[in-house]
């Protein structure tokens, strides 16, 4: 179930919590639960520490919608799209 899964992937953040694929793909994992706020924060050290255009991209998209999600925060959430197509 979910509990598996979520040990799935953090183990591997534990180990190398620098690692952008493994923020994005714990940032997945929460998104999926609905858990938008440790969500968003994994899509952003996922985009901070990525040396891949497109993952950066990708990972400040799913920032935007994650703020989309969580309601009243149209300047954040525009600064993130706006920061994605200039990544």
């Amino acid at each position: 179930g979910v509990f598996r899964i979520m040990l799935v992937n953090l183990y591997p953040y534990v180990h190398n919590s620098e690692d952008p694929t493994i923020n994005f793909a714990l940032a997945r994992e929460y998104d999926v639960m609905g858990q938008t706020a440790p969500a968003l924060g994994f899509y952003l050290r996922c985009a901070e520490r990525s040396t891949d255009p497109l993952q950066q991209y990708t990972a400040l998209l799913h920032s935007a919608l994650c703020f989309e999600k969580q309601g009243n925060r149209i300047a954040s959430t525009k600064g993130l799209y706006y920061q994605a197509l200039s990544s």
